[in-house]
This record gives C-alpha cells, sequence and structure tokens, in this order.
C-alpha cells in the first residue's frame, strides 16, 4: 500500500512530530510498505522522527520523504533518515530547482556531518489537486519536493509489488533493500558543476 501526508510543515514542533509519528505508526500498523512524506522541518538526523523511520525501514517499509525547499542548506528532518529515499525537485528541463534542499547537515549529537543521497524527480509547477477550501478549483500548479516525492513513492510502490509477486520468498527488509538499489542503480548522477547557482 502507499500512504502520503502531503503537507508541508515544521517537524521542529512537539505536538505536530508526536502526531506525525503517530501517523507513521498508524501507517506502518494498516499494513503500508511504502510511505511518502512531503513534509520536513529543522530535526537532527539522529533526532525522534528519524530514528522512528529507522526503526521502521529496518522493518521494511520503504520511507519516500521530500528533501525541503531551503537549498544549500541542508536536507531536512525526517528525509535525513539513514534508510529513507530523500527526494529533491527537478525543473521542467530536468535541472535541479533553486530551491531543492541539498547537502550537509550538522548533527550534534554524532558529532558529524550527515549527508545524503538525494534522488531528484519533477517537481516545479506540477498540476495536482488541492485540498478543501484551498481555491476554488480541484486542482492547482504547485512547486517544492512534496510535490516530486510522490512521482518516486509511485514508483516504489509499482516496484514493491512488482518484488513481491516474483520473489515470493524474500524478507520485507530484503525487498525493500531492492527497491533502494534499483533506484539507485538506475539513476544518473547530477555533477555539482550542473547544479544551478
Amino acid at each position: 500500500g502507499l500512504f502520503s501526508r502531503n503537507k508541508m510543515g515544521t517537524a521542529d514542533n512537539d505536538i505536530t512530530t508526536k502526531r506525525i509519528m503517530k501517523a507513521v505508526d498508524d501507517a506502518v500498523a494498516d499494513g503500508n510498505h511504502v510511505v511518502n512524506m512531503s513534509l520536513g522541518g529543522g530535526g537532527l538526523p539522529s533526532g525522534p522522527m528519524a530514528e522512528k523511520i529507522q526503526e521502521y525501514a529496518k522493518q521494511g517499509v520503504v520511507f519516500v520523504i521530500s528533501a525541503g525547499n531551503s537549498g544549500s542548506r541542508g536536507v531536512g528532518s525526517p528525509s535525513l533518515a539513514d534508510n529513507a529515499l530523500t527526494i529533491g525537485a527537478l525543473d521542467v528541463n530536468g535541472r535541479m530547482t533553486t530551491f531543492s534542499s541539498y547537502g550537509e547537515k550538522w548533527d550534534p549529537n554524532r558529532m558529524g556531518y550527515a549527508i545524503k543521497k538525494v534522488f531528484m524527480a519533477p517537481g516545479d509547477n506540477i498540476v495536482s489537486t488541492t485540498g478543501q477550501g484551498y481555491k476554488e478549483t480541484d486542482y492547482d500548479s504547485m512547486s517544492g519536493t512534496s510535490m516530486a516525492a510522490p512521482h518516486v513513492s509511485g514508483s516504489a510502490a509499482q516496484l514493491f509489488q512488482y518484488v513481491k509477486e516474483a520473489n515470493k520468498r524474500l524478507s520485507p527488509f530484503s525487498m525493500s533493500r531492492k527497491i533502494r538499489d534499483a533506484f539507485t542503480d538506475t539513476s544518473e548522477p547530477i555533477n555539482r558543476r550542473e547544479l544551478p547557482p
């Protein structure tokens, strides 16, 4: 299954963090194997949100999480979790957008930098459904890594279904590892010199 929380906000607030972590618990309890989280904030790589993602990723749940919209100031939490697929945004020309987060993030608990591999997907001027009361229309064009992450979540869900049918004896963790490896093996690296100014 595919579970999505499509709401960009801060992960720092304790109440918000607890609610998001409860939603993740509920999604996993409902049997979802791919979880899209189009949200982010300023948490740490060793913070409670990232730890929660790590806990379930070790059980085979694939987390696809937007990198954030802070440019080179580093990816946000919870996409900093080691086993999360961190998703940045490409523009219509296939180049990284100026807002897409990437780079390193200092973690004082680990006394070192966390550097995440960021997978890129279309995230600039994406037409999508809007929430009730958002605008007078049901659709609007929006930009952000929150718009890019669902592209990868859909691909991950299809891969999970394929791997599950082709390899019925694989453990959930092995299936999730194969999915992450498939994204890595089929991706083209972006040279830092090609990043936007």
